[in-house]
């Protein structure tokens, strides 16, 4: 669980949209407090994180062709701001704030009977609320092959261009998708980050959802010590989530679980980074299991 998973999952996470339409959505998440240790067990103080996101996915134009294959434009703006309260050497492992900000503009379109190609470039922000600069801004890219197995199952292979570790580079994607719909729906979702989810509907307005396994993640450009690192933290967890549609376009959502897992890697922000990034003798450091909570809105643009 290091940063080199993360910068492929900002990569594929734009390149991967859900259905083209007007959406918008704002969520408050809190992991409870939790050690921090190593490997071995060592412990190193510890901490809690507070995150508030906002996503905004815009269709810019769309069109279905005779056989129901969609050729589509869309823009998506995202921002996630968190806070790490830690204790201990814990503090100083781990940077209080994070910003992660960015626009992306994605394209997908048929090219064969089961075959569509997705593209997309765009750029963001990544980094502690006051190391903000210009190095703090990363630019990404990417384009995927897609097959369709069947109505609810696709697989995929591409690649995502970015600069996270100070050169533009090309980094391997895979996709996966698969979703079963009836009394219960069942999603696999391994294009941006992880999730396996099972949910059922309880009336017209409620729903209940199980995120089995869920995974995401937040990384930073930052310096320590005169030299360029970048941050990046990982989380694991499960979650049981109710939401209940107010009117036709709102509904309200929370979700109660626990996080398995929050990663806190640094390294050097260089090829030779991304290099020891790779080793399994590095020195790996996790918070302990933590309950969590999450809370928002979403609406239909």
């Amino acid at each position: 669980m290091d940063k080199t998973i993360w910068v492929a999952a900002m990569a594929a996470a734009f390149i991967m949209p859900a259905e083209v339409t007007a959406q918008g959505t704002i969520e408050y998440g809190s992991d409870a407090r939790s050690s921090l240790r190593d490997e071995e067990g060592n412990r190193y103080g510890g901490g809690t994180m507070e995150r508030v996101t906002a996503k905004v996915a815009i269709p810019l134009g769309t069109k279905t062709d005779s056989l129901g294959r969609v050729t589509a434009w869309q823009a998506a703006l995202s921002a996630s701001y968190a806070t790490l309260s830690c204790d201990g050497e814990a503090a100083e492992m781990n940077p209080e704030t994070i910003v992660n900000a960015g626009v992306n503009i994605m394209h997908r379109r048929p090219i064969g009977r089961r075959w569509s190609l997705m593209v997309a470039a765009g750029c963001g922000v990544y980094a502690p609320k006051n190391e903000i600069r210009t190095r703090s801004i990363l630019a990404n890219g990417g384009a995927m092959f897609i097959y369709r197995i069947n109505r609810g199952m696709s697989i995929g292979v591409g690649g995502g261009l970015t600069n996270a570790y100070g050169v533009p580079m090309v980094m391997p994607m895979m996709y996966f998708s698969w979703m079963s719909r009836g009394r219960f729906e069942l999603k696999v979702d391994l294009s941006s980050g992880m999730e396996v989810a099972v949910a059922t509907k309880i009336g017209r307005r409620m729903r209940v959802e199980l995120v089995a396994v869920e995974m995401d993640g937040m990384m930073a450009v930052t310096e320590i010590d005169g030299k360029p690192q970048i941050y990046s933290s990982a989380r694991i967890g499960s979650r049981l989530r109710p939401s209940v549609r107010i009117d036709r376009k709102t509904a309200l959502f929370a979700s109660f679980g626990a996080t398995w897992l929050r990663s806190a890697d640094i390294t050097d922000r260089s090829l030779r980074g991304l290099a020891e990034s790779f080793r399994e003798d590095r020195d790996k450091r996790y918070f302990n299991p933590a309950l969590s909570f999450t809370a928002g809105v979403s609406y239909g643009l």
